[in-house]
């Protein structure tokens, strides 16, 4: 049993507001009545500073987590929900109430139509016209390996398109090798691919799509679709949304042949041919809409 006189130093101490020095393996522990307990219970060690020091705390970012996760998961079911329908109607008054002019745009579809693979080349900023390229066919693409990735592969099946995952910074090279398969065991197909990536530079065209028509024998067709009244979108690409009521154009340049035995300088002869023809149709469409008269062209209202 501890010293009575122990325990009333103890007890003069607390009710003093202070601590008797007296030696700590005799202190004496008191609960809230102040009865003394034998032993005296270990003090809890302070929590240490930092982002989860408190179980409130803890509970409350889970709950914020979750609360995104369910959010999020709302936002792309009503997403790919809504868009496709949407998009589809948006796209069908764009085409229906607006001026078109094709510029051997339907080259592709006769080569198709043979039994020819065809990967047709665009800008990252043309891809809103996608739509008007397949002509309700199925087309090939590219979508990138991201949360937006997602949704966007799950409107396009809805848009009948068929996406495939990758991206010029993402697992390119795997989504590269998944077209190439599916071009080979295939015939008639149209791959449309931007040709400056999923993420730029502005108008430079990649390397991919030149060994792609290397391992598939396909034609690489440098297609431009581009309309007179549209809305640029606050992006890299300059992403072009284009409106009703308009004049819409569509040109597609020679066909660029890939030997099956390239070697490294005749692929980078061919990209920047690519690109060299991508950028003369950029030149020549927006000559289109400043004086239309001078240009040469077969139309369809």
């Amino acid at each position: 049993m501890p010293d009575p006189a122990v325990l009333r130093r103890e007890r003069e101490s607390i009710v003093a507001g202070r601590q008797a020095p007296i030696d700590r393996a005799e202190r004496v522990c008191y609960d809230e009545e102040g009865i003394a307990l034998e032993p005296c219970p270990r003090p809890r060690p302070k929590p240490q500073a930092g982002k989860f020091s408190h179980p409130e705390k803890r509970m409350t970012e889970s709950r914020r987590k979750k609360k995104f996760r369910l959010l999020r998961d709302i936002g792309k079911r009503l997403a790919v929900w809504l868009i496709p329908p949407v998009f589809n109607t948006y796209i069908w008054i764009v085409y229906h109430t607006s001026k078109i002019t094709y510029s051997n745009l339907p080259n592709i579809w006769e080569a198709a139509e043979r039994g020819d693979n065809v990967l047709g080349a665009v800008w990252h900023g043309d891809v809103m016209f996608g739509p008007f390229l397949g002509e309700g066919r199925g087309v090939v693409s590219m979508v990138a390996r991201s949360d937006y990735g997602n949704v966007m592969a799950e409107i396009m099946r809805k848009l009948h398109f068929i996406p495939v995952r990758g991206g010029s910074g993402n697992r390119g090279m795997e989504a590269l090798s998944e077209i190439i398969e599916y071009i080979s065991a295939r015939k008639g197909v149209i791959a449309g691919i931007a040709v400056d990536g999923s993420r730029g530079p502005y108008h430079k065209a990649q390397i991919g799509i030149v060994l792609m028509a290397k391992a598939t024998g396909a034609a690489i067709y440098p297609v431009r679709l581009w309309s007179k009244r549209k809305l640029h979108m606050p992006t890299w690409d300059k992403m072009a949304f284009p409106l009703p009521f308009n004049q819409l154009f569509f040109a597609v340049a020679d066909p660029i042949h890939v030997a099956p035995d390239a070697d490294r300088e005749a692929l980078e002869n061919h990209r920047a041919e690519l690109e060299r023809s991508l950028n003369e149709l950029v030149e020549r469409l927006e000559n289109f809409f400043r004086n239309p008269k001078k240009m040469e062209h077969e139309s369809r209202e």
